[in-house]
């Protein structure tokens, strides 16, 4: 799942979390100035079916993080 944001300033910072569990926070900017990160799931196993999945994209304190959601299904 490749989460993509736009280019800001400053750049934004991505994050993966599985409810409250911080999965991945690496990213990448892109030549472009895109702020990417590809979390990969390796062995999904019957329990997580269901399970939520948030990007969460932020650039400052001042603003409120983007997010979006994801649901597996297996």
């Amino acid at each position: 799942m490749p989460p993509v944001s736009y280019a800001s300033d400053p750049s934004p910072s991505v994050r993966w979390f599985r409810g409250e569990e911080l999965l991945d926070d690496t990213y990448y900017i892109t030549p472009q100035g895109f702020a990417r990160n590809e979390i990969h799931l390796p062995n999904l196993k019957r329990t997580d079916l269901l399970t939520t999945l948030t990007c969460e994209v932020f650039n400052t304190n001042l603003t409120a993080p983007v997010t979006s959601t994801q649901l597996i299904l297996i």
